[in-house]
């Protein structure tokens, strides 16, 4: 008989457990800081979240401080929704390389390291633009 997977978090848990390590580690906090400090993977933050930066979004911390940034969130994510209205639905990676001006690798970087990440971004981004979040 085959057990069924057990999961551990979700994405209330991992945000509960960033506001606790942020309290200890201060508002900069870095993700290795967030991974040593609570045992939470890299893979299971890339599992609930697009990425880092939208973790930190919902712990209601401030953009990581250290990070130097040219374009905000909302900037690079003008560029796949472009690509969205010309394509007629949510860009694929083909897509993207065809219409899209920002580097793939600099959404890549941004959102989390597969194009199912950057999509999974843009969605939840669309509908907070819808819901005036954006």
């Amino acid at each position: 008989m085959v057990r069924p997977k057990l999961r551990r978090h979700s994405r209330r848990s991992i945000v509960e457990a960033l506001e606790r390590a942020a309290r200890k580690y201060g508002a900069d906090i870095t993700l290795e800081e967030f991974v040593r400090e609570t045992g939470v993977s890299c893979g299971t933050v890339y599992r609930y979240f697009s990425g880092w930066p939208e973790l930190r979004l919902e712990a209601e911390l401030p953009r990581n401080v250290k990070s130097k940034m040219r374009y905000s969130d909302n900037a690079l994510l003008e560029d796949p929704h472009k690509v969205a209205h010309l394509a007629g639905h949510v860009p694929t990676l083909d897509d993207y390389r065809t219409y899209g001006h920002a580097a793939v690798s600099t959404l890549q970087r941004r959102f989390g390291p597969e194009w199912m990440f950057v999509q999974g971004r843009y969605e939840r981004w669309v509908e907070w633009k819808r819901d005036g979040r954006v």
